[in-house]
């Protein structure tokens, strides 16, 4: 009776623990979401540009456990079929920043890039939920044009994109915690004389005597 007392509990522990694991190293859960935004190119000087259309993908973390890191990964796109992207004469630069409250994000401040026809230009940045709660962000997408006859750049803000991030914790811990805490389990188990392969197969002894019986 003590020894399946002790099994039964073992076994609790056991799943208990491979329950944890499976928690603290669910993968995280991203979602997307794709935005056009029309460029005025009237302030390029003798150049008579028409306006074009820039293509960002923004992709993020949607659920991320405390303690963890997320992402946030802005991709910027001209469309390689316009030829207003096509003129030696202008060239253009994507400035962006995230701002996201109450998190420890990286890289800080404002980061740029070249802007090319035909390429992808991407943006990425991580953050550390440190507590349980809904957390609303936001990525400014700044255009900067330069035209090559000398004149002065013109940049302004093209777009603001919000996302939002849900972070969880079980039973308020931290994910490293809980994963920690399914490790020790896992390895106390077999201190404890728990042996999850004999178990199984004295039950599938067991069910395999019973389906005999039955047949005879």
């Amino acid at each position: 009776m003590a020894n399946r007392i002790r099994n039964l509990g073992v076994a609790v522990l056991f799943l208990s623990s491979v329950g944890l694991l499976i928690w603290g190293y669910w993968p995280q859960s991203l979602t997307s979401r794709l935005t056009i935004v029309e460029v005025d190119n009237s302030s390029v000087s003798g150049q008579n540009l028409r306006n074009g259309n820039l293509s960002l993908f923004l992709e993020w973390s949607q659920t991320v456990n405390v303690g963890d890191g997320g992402i946030v990964r802005l991709s910027i796109a001209m469309d390689p079929a316009d030829d207003v992207w096509q003129n030696e004469h202008v060239n253009y630069v994507v400035i962006t920043r995230m701002d996201l409250p109450g998190t420890a994000a990286l890289p800080p401040g404002m980061a740029e890039q070249a802007l090319a026809p035909g390429k992808n230009t991407s943006f990425y940045w991580s953050y550390e939920a440190g507590e349980e709660i809904h957390y609303l962000g936001e990525v400014w997408v700044y255009l900067r044009i330069i035209g090559t006859d000398g004149n002065p750049a013109s940049e302004r803000a093209i777009a603001v994109l919000p996302f939002e991030t849900i972070t969880k914790a079980f039973l308020g811990l931290k994910a490293s915690h809980i994963r920690a805490a399914g490790v020790i389990g896992l390895f106390l188990c077999p201190l404890l004389g728990f042996h999850i392969l004999e178990l199984y197969s004295r039950w599938v002894w067991v069910r395999v005597r019973e389906l005999s019986g039955k047949n005879e």
